[in-house]
């Protein structure tokens, strides 16, 4: 295949465009997708083309730096984005398919260098899904080939070449793991099908016929995947499977740097070590992933009125009451540096405050409630090594009058105890929001 390369030497910024996105259930969608990225920065994608059809509608990507205020638009003019991007695991760079007047393009971004790489290329085939290497160097596509058809293909930016490296009916998901190789899962005859591909061979390794769920490690290092109750674990440096439970209830949690992942099972918990597996606590007690949290330090459940914790990095720990409380909590997130802890609670009948943080400096022991105009879906802490409690809102906005709630982004800067609108309503068409007369539906 024959690549044009172009640079992108200039970097748009803008200060919160105006956006017509309308998603699903009557929600118009200004945060859909979110990751927080190095020095404290947000990526976030809004959706664009609300009059279009569904299948047409594309996304607009920024990046907001809470040190300067300033929001970035990531895109060139002209630039359609039908899927989001994927992000190296170092949050420093991030790969995207775009198509320009037809043509389709690769774009990476280095947002530390401040530089970027354009391929334009044709692959014979709609590009479904987008993966970035640990080098930051390699991209991998997978693209429709036709009816139950498709390829992934391997490009490397430097080198400016394009390899088809396996055939496949419909992938899912696709990752690179840390010894350079690849991790899919391919939907065949209503199943899903987990294998790894080594492109410097081909050689493909199918690790299951029947997959519930494969997370790769942050690190690359390891394969998680769930078959009906039980787990596995795929050790990709010694290409090895083995059983960590037989009777799983939940999907697993893992660490961000990806040296731990939490195993619920009905009347226990594992807290299992990566990439060996070896079982580092078992716990006899029923958690559930949507009251627990696992950072690279700490393990966080609510059991009735409080929040517990383990720190799964020292030996001989015993999970301890941190937080008793008066009502119903739901815990959100925990900074990465496991000094502040966010949670929301209520004091009526199993309600939560929904338009409240409480926030948890454990080094003080101290907490502060934090209120807000509008309900919190979501918490995201910011990607530092020394955390100041500062946060990232996903929230529900209501505009004023007959109109459709809207999905927001903000800031919360703890020291200045200022709110900071990332991706809000006061930027667009608020006629967008009303509803038509006697209908539902937004117009």
């Amino acid at each position: 295949m024959r690549f044009t390369v172009t640079a992108l030497l200039i970097i748009i910024v803008l200060f919160l465009l105006p956006v017509t996105a309308l998603f699903a259930a009557e929600l118009y969608d200004l945060g859909c997708w979110w990751t927080a990225m190095k020095e404290g920065r947000l990526l976030f994608a809004r959706h664009r083309n609300p009059t279009l059809d569904p299948v047409l509608k594309t996304y607009e990507l920024h990046l907001f730096d809470p040190a300067t205020g300033v929001i970035t638009f990531l895109q060139k003019p002209g630039e359609k984005l039908p899927l989001l991007p994927a992000v190296s695991p170092d949050g420093t760079a991030l790969a995207y398919y775009a198509i320009v007047e037809g043509n389709d393009y690769l774009v990476t971004r280095y947002l530390d260098e401040g530089r970027s790489i354009r391929l334009r290329f044709d692959t014979g085939g709609y590009i479904e899904a987008v993966a970035l290497d640990y080098d930051r160097d390699r991209v991998l596509t997978a693209n429709k080939r036709g009816e139950d058809r498709q390829a992934l293909y391997l490009i490397s930016n430097r080198q400016g070449t394009i390899r088809r490296i396996l055939n496949g009916t419909r992938f899912q998901d696709i990752h690179f793991l840390a010894n350079g190789g690849v991790q899919y899962t391919d939907l065949k005859d209503g199943r899903l099908v987990l294998g790894v591909v080594h492109p410097w061979n081909l050689k493909q390794t199918v690790l299951s016929g029947m997959t519930r769920l494969a997370l790769a490690s942050p690190r690359g290092d390891a394969v998680l995947f769930r078959e009906f109750d039980r787990l596995s674990l795929y050790r990709v440096n010694s290409g090895e499977t083995i059983r960590i439970s037989d009777q799983v209830s939940a999907d697993p949690l893992v660490s961000p740097e990806g040296t731990t992942c939490a195993v619920f099972e009905p009347d226990a918990l594992l807290l299992v070590n990566l990439p060996t597996g070896d079982v580092m606590y078992y716990l006899a007690l029923a958690a559930d992933t949507r009251s627990s949290l696992l950072n690279d330090f700490s393990f966080y459940t609510v059991r009735g009125r409080s929040i517990h914790r383990i720190m799964h990095r020292n030996p001989g720990q015993q999970l301890a009451e941190l937080y008793r409380g008066e009502g119903a909590l739901r815990l959100l997130a925990v900074s990465g540096d496991d000094r502040f802890v966010y949670f929301q609670e209520g004091t009526g009948e199993g309600g939560v405050g929904t338009n409240s943080v409480t926030v948890l400096d454990r080094t003080t022991g101290e907490s502060v409630v934090k209120r807000f105009p509008f309900a919190v879906e979501e918490v995201l802490p910011l990607r530092v090594r020394a955390s100041d409690g500062s946060f990232y809102i996903r929230a529900m906005g209501e505009v004023p009058g007959d109109r459709v709630p809207v999905r927001e982004l903000y800031y919360y800067s703890m020291p200045m105890g200022a709110l900071i609108g990332v991706s809000t309503a006061r930027d667009a068409d608020l006629d967008l929001y009303r509803r038509k007369q006697g209908s539902s539906r937004g117009s």
